[in-house]
Formats: C-alpha cells, sequence, structure tokens
C-alpha cells in the first residue's frame, strides 16, 4: 500500500500541472509526444462508423483522465456485435497481424503503428451501466473515471498501478460518484484498496 510520502508526493506531481489539462500540459513539456496521436482518432472514427462500441483504454487513455503519463502502446477496449469486424476493418486500412480469443493485433496502414482491440475492458465485462457511463473527452470515448480507476488496479495491484489509480481519483476527486466507486470495487474485491487510496489522498490534501 501506498505510504503517507506517497500521497504527499502524487500531489506536489499533480500540482505541477496547474490547472492545465493533462493533454495540453504533455505537449507542452513532451512536444515529442502526441498524446492524441492520429491513428487514435483514425480508429476511434473507424469503429464509430462500422457502429462498435468501444473505449480508449490502457494506460494510452490516462490523460484523458487528467494524469500526465507517456505511454507508447494504443489499446482499445471494443465490444464486437459484426462478425465481420476484421474484414470490414481491413477495408478501412488496417492489417491484422495476430488474434487470440481476447484481443486482436492490427497495423494501422496509413500511420504505420501497430495497436490492439480487446474484446473487453479486461478484468472488467460489458455490462450496461458501465456502458451507459462510458463519455467522451477531446473527442476520444473512455470508461467512466470509477470504471477506470477500478480496471487500472483489480488484476495487479503493484506499486505503479497504485499510485496512477491514486492520481486519476485526485484528479477527479471533484466528480466521483462515490456510490457507484464503492460498488463497483466491491464487485471486484478492491473496495478496501480504494478507500485507503481516497482516505490517504484527502489525509494529505488537508496537511
Amino acid at each position: 500500500m501506498l505510504s503517507k510520502k506517497d500521497f504527499e508526493r502524487i500531489i506536489r506531481e499533480m500540482s505541477k500541472l496547474g490547472g492545465v489539462d493533462a493533454v495540453d500540459f504533455l505537449r507542452k513539456t513532451s512536444p515529442w509526444f502526441n498524446p492524441l496521436e492520429p491513428t487514435i482518432r483514425r480508429v476511434s472514427e473507424s469503429l464509430r462508423e462500422i457502429g462498435i462500441f468501444h473505449v480508449l483504454y490502457g494506460f494510452r487513455a490516462l490523460p484523458l483522465y487528467g494524469v500526465p503519463y507517456i505511454s507508447r502502446d494504443i489499446e482499445f477496449a471494443v465490444k464486437p456485435e459484426e462478425a465481420d469486424l476484421e474484414s470490414r476493418l481491413e477495408d478501412m486500412g488496417f492489417r491484422k497481424l495476430s488474434r487470440s480469443s481476447g484481443n486482436l493485433t492490427l497495423l494501422d496502414l496509413q500511420n504505420n503503428r501497430v495497436l490492439k482491440l480487446l474484446y473487453k475492458p479486461k478484468p472488467l465485462e460489458w455490462d450496461e451501466e458501465l456502458l451507459k457511463r462510458a463519455r467522451e473527452k477531446r473527442g476520444i470515448r473512455i470508461l467512466s473515471t470509477e470504471d477506470y480507476v477500478v480496471s487500472l488496479i483489480a488484476e495487479t495491484r503493484s506499486t505503479m498501478r497504485l499510485e496512477l489509480a491514486a492520481k486519476v481519483i485526485y484528479s477527479n476527486m471533484d466528480e466521483l460518484d462515490r456510490g457507484y466507486l464503492e460498488k463497483r470495487a466491491a464487485d471486484l474485491s478492491v473496495d478496501e484498496v480504494i478507500q485507503d487510496l481516497i482516505s490517504g489522498l484527502e489525509e494529505a490534501s488537508s496537511r
């Protein structure tokens, strides 16, 4: 679990944003890295055109939750309902590199970028509440903050993931639906972890 010093450091690091959006902050401080590079927008637009529900997922989504984090991997969680999803994407300029029971790896031929489509936002499962609460930021659909926080730590509670979850919580503290967060966390047996993160952040903020 994180210590008091960890929470104090997290708040100091997040305060460096100075009220600036994390996407803009990254563009300014790391101009070589585009948080919303063309492939992300192209995949999102292509899936919308096909009619596939999707969210940007993994660490690449962190800037859209207010956390300035650099990750090269591009992952989308999709809820495929079309049997010919692969062929539709191939017609749009995406080449299949590999496929397993849980994901599909593609190459965006237009931008020469590899990306992965996950068939669910593992360890979460698609359900009506998750679908309803998904939102858009900068024209890209993402999970609700509550669902995303739980997904960060439900499978692996490494220090890095705990810190990232704490940063997401801190950045979105005023908007959290705590009742829903507690319910979702309890479903995946991380409710005590989530409560410890919130308590640690609140205590560190009050000092």
